[in-house]
């Protein structure tokens, strides 16, 4: 069994989450801990198009879950128009 510490580094699937989320991990497989980075599966299979991913340093590990938005990636804009639909329905009173 491996002594090393672990962390999971769970990230927003939004390209300005994953890139530093990225080199945070690098830092801390650079201090001797293995690191689980987890994003959605639509951003993973994007990031798979990249050399970073293809080929991770080691220490590094990919866990891709389920947003329910694993082919197109249009939670985000689903997401977004739904907030702004809410936001408008509490602004209802305000001046």
């Amino acid at each position: 069994m491996d002594s090393r510490r672990h962390v999971l580094l769970v990230t927003f699937p939004a390209q300005g989450h994953i890139n530093p989320s990225l080199r945070f991990a690098k830092r801390l497989i650079d201090m001797g801990i293995n690191v689980t980075f987890a994003t959605s599966v639509y951003a993973q299979r994007r990031m798979a198009k990249t050399t970073a991913a293809t080929s991770p340093p080691n220490g590094l590990t990919f866990a891709p879950f389920s947003d329910g938005y694993d082919d197109d990636g249009d939670g985000f804009k689903l997401g977004t128009r739904y907030t702004v639909t809410n936001l408008e329905k509490l602004r209802g009173g305000c001046v």
